[in-house]
């Protein structure tokens, strides 16, 4: 039996979930609502696991709070350097 953990149920959200394996059939599955994965030669835990839009979303994400820090960082230092001009016309006009 693998040690990889598993994923709670993606209908349900339980964790409460039961794997097997034997030489012919390998199945995780839900003891709340049912859901059930098996195959006969294979990962069942890996198959289980795979969310394949939930993967998506949580990488697009990542990339759009990557280009939302990178943005506030710009935002940040060009009101900064606008700050400070206005301060060198200032101290210059008087």
């Amino acid at each position: 039996m693998s040690e990889e953990e598993l994923k709670p149920c993606p209908f349900c959200g339980n964790t409460n979930l039961h794997h097997t394996e034997t030489s012919i059939f390998h199945a995780v599955w839900c003891k709340d609502c049912g859901a059930m994965v098996d195959i006969d030669d294979g990962d069942a835990i890996k198959l289980w696991n795979t969310r394949p839009l939930e993967d998506a979303l949580q990488k697009r994400i990542a990339e759009l709070e990557e280009q939302l820090l990178k943005v506030s960082k710009e935002y940040a230092e060009l009101s900064f350097a606008r700050r400070v001009n206005k301060h060198n016309e200032t101290i210059r006009v008087r």
